[in-house]
Formats: C-alpha cells, sequence, structure tokens
C-alpha cells in the first residue's frame, strides 16, 4: 500500500463499542430492484456480497416504512415482519464480509409518485409541490398520520434489530419527508410540526426508545442529510450547521453529510462562503460524534483529501457500483487500477441486477461513461 492511503485504513470505534476495520463506508445506494410486492429480491445479494467484502460499514438501500412512502419502482419495504427474513440474510452477508451493517430507513413524502403509493395518496407536511420533483400536490398530513408514521419508523427498527443490523440511518436527504419538515419551503404548518426540528428529532428519539428497549448488543443510530436545496425559501448552510448542532446534542451515533461533492461549497447562508461544506459541519461537530461524507470520490486521492475535510469515515456510492474492489485496490497498492466509468457490456461482470441496470442506462450523466 501507498503509505500516504493509511489514514483510509484506519480503524474506528464507536463510543458504544461497534468497531469499523477501516474509514471507508458504502454509501445508501439507490439500486431500483427489490420485488414488486418490496420483498429483498435474489439479484440483491450477489451485488451486496461483492461490495461488503472489504469496506468498514455497509448502509443498505433505502426502505420505506410505510407503503405511502415508496418513492422509487424497486424500493424495498419494511412495513410487514414477513420483511425480516429477506433482510436478515443482507445483515448476515454484510457482517459475514467484517463489515457493520447499517439499514436505511425511509419515507418518500411529497415527492412520492403517485403510481407508486395505495391510492395515489401522496402526503407532506404540507400542500406544497416540489419544484422539478412533485407530480402532483401532496396532501397535508393530518397531526395523527404524523404520529403514526413517527410509530413506523420504530416498527422499523425493530425489525432491523430482529434481523441482526448493527444499526439504522434515517434518510434525511435528497428532499423527501424527513427534509420536507426539515425545509421552511415545503413545511408551512402552523402547528407544533411547523418547528423546523421537531419531526426528525421526535423520530430519533422513538428510535432511542426502540433501541433501548429491545437491542440486546450495540446498536448504531445515525442520520443522513442534505446541507442545501435549490428551493427558496429553502435549507442553507446555516440551517445546515443548526440542525447539525440539534443532531449532536440528541447524541446520534453519527452524521452522514450528502453532497454531490466532498469538495463544494455553501450557495447561501453565511457571511464566508469559501470553506467547504463538510469542513464547515466537521468544526461544528467538533469530534463530538461521528461524521461521515464523501460525493464525486473516484480515485484514491479524491478519498484521502474526503477524509482531509475532517470526516471520519469516507462514503463512496456510484464509485463502488463500478468498482466494487475500489478498497482492495487501495490496499494492495493498485490504485492505478481503479476503473471510473461505466463500461457497456460490465453488468453481469458488476454483479448488478437487472433493473439497477437498466435504470443507469435509462438516465444519461447519472454515471461516468453512461
Amino acid at each position: 500500500m501507498n503509505p500516504r492511503y493509511l489514514p483510509l485504513f484506519e480503524t474506528l470505534v464507536f463510543p458504544n463499542g461497534i468497531e469499523l476495520k477501516n474509514r471507508i463506508a458504502i454509501a445508501p445506494m439507490t439500486h431500483y430492484s427489490s420485488n414488486d410486492d418490496g420483498s429483498t429480491a435474489d439479484e440483491e445479494f450477489p451485488y451486496v456480497a461483492r461490495r461488503a467484502k472489504h469496506v468498514g460499514l455497509f448502509l443498505t438501500a433505502c426502505y420505506a416504512v410505510t407503503e405511502n412512502g415508496k418513492a422509487y419502482p424497486g424500493e424495498p419495504l419494511l412495513t410487514d415482519d414477513r420483511f425480516v427474513p429477506g433482510i436478515a440474510r443482507i445483515a448476515q452477508i454484510i457482517k459475514g464480509c467484517g463489515a457493520a451493517a447499517v439499514l436505511q430507513l425511509h419515507h418518500g413524502g411529497g415527492v412520492c409518485p403517485p403510481e407508486l403509493v395505495p391510492g395515489g395518496d401522496v402526503v407532506a407536511p404540507s400542500a406544497v409541490d416540489t419544484p422539478g420533483r412533485s407530480h402532483v400536490t401532496p396532501r397535508e398530513l393530518s397531526a395523527d398520520k404524523i404520529d403514526g408514521i413517527i410509530e413506523a419508523f420504530g416498527e422499523a427498527t425493530l425489525r432491523a434489530i430482529d434481523a441482526g443490523f448493527n444499526g439504522v440511518e434515517l434518510h434525511g436527504a435528497y428532499g423527501y419527508l424527513l427534509q420536507q419538515f426539515l425545509s421552511p419551503y415545503t413545511n408551512r404548518r402552523n402547528d407544533r410540526w411547523r418547528e423546523l426540528h421537531s419531526f426528525p428529532l421526535e423520530v430519533i428519539r422513538k428510535i432511542e426508545n426502540v433501541v433501548k428497549s429491545y437491542a440486546t448488543e450495540p446498536f448504531l443510530v445515525g442520520y443522513r442529510f442534505t446541507p442545501e436545496e435549490a428551493l427558496s425559501p429553502g435549507l442553507n448552510m446555516a440551517h445546515a450547521l443548526e440542525f447539525t448542532e440539534a443532531l449532536v446534542r440528541e447524541r446520534v451515533d453519527f452524521i452522514d453529510v450528502l453532497v454531490n461533492n466532498y469538495a463544494s461549497k455553501p450557495r447561501v447562508g453565511l457571511a464566508d462562503l469559501s470553506e467547504g461544506r463538510l469542513s464547515l459541519i466537521s468544526r461544528q461537530v467538533a469530534g463530538r460524534t461521528v461524521l461521515l461524507g464523501g460525493g464525486s470520490i473516484y480515485r484514491a486521492e479524491d478519498g484521502l483529501a474526503a477524509l482531509q475535510t475532517g470526516v471520519n469515515v469516507i462514503t463512496l456510492g456510484r464509485e463502488m457500483v463500478m468498482e466494487p474492489e475500489w478498497v482492495e485496490k487501495v490496499a494492495q497498492g493498485k490504485e492505478t487500477e481503479i476503473v471510473t466509468t461505466l463500461v457497456g457490456a460490465s453488468r453481469c461482470k458488476l454483479d448488478l441486477p437487472t433493473r439497477f441496470w437498466n435504470t443507469i442506462w435509462s438516465a444519461p450523466g447519472w454515471f461516468p461513461g453512461v
């Protein structure tokens, strides 16, 4: 191994004792590949196994906690105990490879396509469209339905515990339900849920209570969020730093920051916009919890540069789809052999599920080479 990359291979121990063998994580990557009923498809197992072999942490694709939270075709569900055997096998594969297994929980809210949810009933904090994302104007959630969704996050967490996962991550990014409550653009309520941090923090507290009551081994609770959004008035960097502080005070085990590029800088919200988003959030966290971050990491030098922003663990998404042996090649000093573009005839070679492969090639620009 090139000695300059040794920091990527240091171990990390969470305060609850869970240990990562290195500082590299699989980002929670949408794969569009579960069965139509939301259960785990056989094609998912080799895809996961191939990519879990050398990372320290594997964050799964997102699982919808309610049927009206499904945001894309092939999204898996975790709405019933009948889904536990499938996710248990996912957990077993990941842990068998020596990685920590964390399952991502999700609700799409107002950007769910109506054809994917029962009766086309798309719900959100307020009856407000998200430009470029919404197919219909969502229905504003009643207070009792909000309570029901919070309970659903708790029930899904219990299923993740039963399945043998090491933790869960809340998907609070990409403009989905948790972010919709956090955004002044999509949250225009006049009740207790108008306070922008209230819903995400209540979901975290519900999950923490479930973990305290039912987990018999150390179990991680993490939160993934997007720092800014291209809406006005929307989330900006000032909001992101305030929410980071709220998450730290809530004592989440890790914060996972989603940016398109690890070196990206804020758009608005601060007097000085010259410092990168990950660096700003790292300074806000100040070592009080574990921080994950990435975005456009392709080469080994990208991974090292991302780590140097102050995050504790780097996250790789698209690159690990294209190059499942990324970690192994860096460890063996073969970083010049890393593949950074997707080749048209490589589906079987990469163990990619058919639906995922087809979706990638129907979305030019999503992956390099496509």
